[in-house]
C-alpha cells in the first residue's frame, strides 16, 4: 500500500484480508503507523517489514511490528541479513529465529558513520 487512500479504497471494495505494509514505501514510521491503525480497526492482517534496507530500517519496522497486537500481525522479515555491509551496531537482530526491538531509547541502533559517510544534507 503506497498511500493511505489505497488501503481505504481496497477496504471499501472488500478487496483485501491482509496487506504487506512496507514502512519506507509509505513514507516512514508515522505514516505506516497510521495505516497500521486503520488496518487494525478494519480487521486487516499485516506483514510489517521493510523494502530491502539496512539494520536501521529493519529495526524501525520491528518496533512497529512488535507494537502491533498478534491477531493483526502475520509476519515481519529482516532484509538486512542479506546485505554484505552492516551500517549500524545494535538494532533488531535475529536471535535463534526470533527478533525483538531493542529495549533502549529511540530505535536502539548506533549508525556507523565511517560506513555511511558524510551526510548529503543537515537540517537544524
Amino acid at each position: 500500500m503506497r498511500r493511505y487512500g489505497d488501503i481505504v479504497r481496497a477496504n471499501a471494495d472488500n478487496a483485501c484480508e491482509a496487506i504487506g505494509l512496507k514502512v519506507c514505501r509509505v513514507g516512514g514510521l508515522t505514516k505506516a503507523k497510521r495505516i497500521r491503525d486503520f488496518c487494525m480497526e478494519r480487521g486487516i492482517r499485516m506483514n510489517i517489514e521493510e523494502t530491502g534496507g539496512s539494520i536501521i530500517a529493519d529495526t524501525g519496522a520491528v518496533h512497529l511490528a512488535q507494537a502491533t497486537p498478534r491477531m493483526f500481525l502475520r509476519a515481519t522479515w529482516l532484509c538486512h541479513e542479506m546485505l554484505t555491509v552492516d551500517t549500524a551496531t545494535g538494532g533488531a537482530r535475529n536471535q535463534g529465529g526470533k527478533t525483538y526491538a531493542p529495549d533502549v531509547p529511540g530505535l536502539g541502533v548506533e549508525p556507523k558513520m565511517d560506513v555511511l559517510g558524510e551526510p548529503i544534507a543537515v537540517y537544524e
